[in-house]
């Protein structure tokens, strides 16, 4: 298998970028869902569950490694929004960190953590952020930045406890492009008004588009794995540097590898890839009630579909798109 795509998304169920590399630790990708947006009275997250605007939302990351900010946070709105470009600090340093304000009990599902609240990037022209947003979300809202306290996942069936910053629950999530066209298929058949398949709101013209890898807001994307949905049955993979005239190559024509990440579990999923990322649109069905008719296979959450595996890296290192990925172990088999 080979990484065809990689997503970074710096506000949590704000739109995503699609590098060519991205560093990693345990914690997940470098600048993936740092920052979060939250009620200023409660301080519980909002996401695009809430809010399908927010996928409209770009933020993008301009890092200096040798400044005290980490470089810049760039968040573009909608042109029509009428709102101007802010900037906020994309990774402070401690010293910078302390003299935001500092939050104890921002609300992720059932976990509370600490977080600072982001104020418009020193030297710039930008605008408050959290006015800026409160703005163009039409509810008083606060950006805040992940603080220092870590917040773990954890994992009892597999023993495993590790860090996270903003993600719902795991630290990175992988998707396979064969799993993406089995959707794509299967929604077709619902929209064809196929036997067995018709929704409807979806048939007879109440779907014509495509299904966007974005709308499942993944990490890594992989292709080459055979079949759709293949990565249920993996439990460990590991990484290797595509072959190159710089690269030592290994086995099967790549270098040795160089980082293994832990799937962990299914992803299970909720409507949110039903909200176009490229206007902000949710539809009332889709892809969700297609996944729900042959998606429901989580042991544990029966009732909702899934799609992806959720998953943990094991070391520090680079992901890059073209980069070889082999299975290392099957759940319950060694290879």
């Amino acid at each position: 298998m080979k990484v065809t795509r990689i997503f970074v998304h710096p506000i949590k169920s704000c739109k995503g970028t699609s590098v060519q590399s991205s560093e990693y630790t345990p914690q997940g990708l470098k600048y993936d869902r740092m920052f979060v947006i939250v009620d200023k009275e409660t301080h519980n997250m909002y996401t695009a569950r809430d809010v399908p605007k927010m996928v409209l939302i770009h933020p993008q990351v301009h890092p200096d490694t040798d400044a005290a900010t980490g470089g810049a946070l760039e968040i573009r709105f909608p042109e029509d929004s009428g709102i101007d470009t802010i900037q906020v600090a994309l990774q402070p340093n401690d010293k910078l960190l302390d003299t935001w304000p500092r939050l104890e009990d921002v609300q992720i599902w059932s976990s509370t953590t600490d977080a600072h609240v982001a104020p418009a990037l020193e030297g710039s022209s930008s605008e408050d952020p959290s006015l800026a947003l409160s703005r163009y979300l039409d509810r008083d809202v606060l950006l805040v930045y992940k603080g220092r306290t870590t917040r773990y996942f954890t994992n009892d069936k597999m023993n495993l406890k590790g860090p996270t910053a903003f993600q719902d629950g795991y630290p990175i999530l992988i998707a396979t492009e064969e799993s993406l066209r089995d959707v794509e298929t299967k929604v077709d058949l619902s929209a064809s008004g196929a036997e067995g398949w018709a929704i409807p709101g979806v048939v007879n013209g109440g779907w014509n588009g495509d299904i966007a890898m974005e709308r499942f807001r993944p990490n890594i994307v992989l292709e080459g794995s055979g079949t759709p949905y293949a990565e249920e049955e993996w439990e460990e993979i590991g990484f290797h540097r595509a072959p190159d005239a710089e690269n030592e190559q290994g086995e099967g024509g790549a270098s040795s590898p160089y980082g293994r990440l832990v799937c962990i579990s299914k992803c299970t999923r909720c409507r949110l890839p039903n909200i176009d990322p490229e206007n902000g649109v949710q539809h009332a069905h889709v892809p969700y009630k297609v996944l729900a008719k042959y998606r429901r296979v989580d042991t544990v959450k029966k009732a909702l579909p899934c799609f992806g595996i959720n998953s943990v890296a094991c070391e520090s290192g680079v992901y890059k798109v073209g980069d070889v990925v082999r299975v290392r172990k099957m759940m319950n088999v060694t290879s």
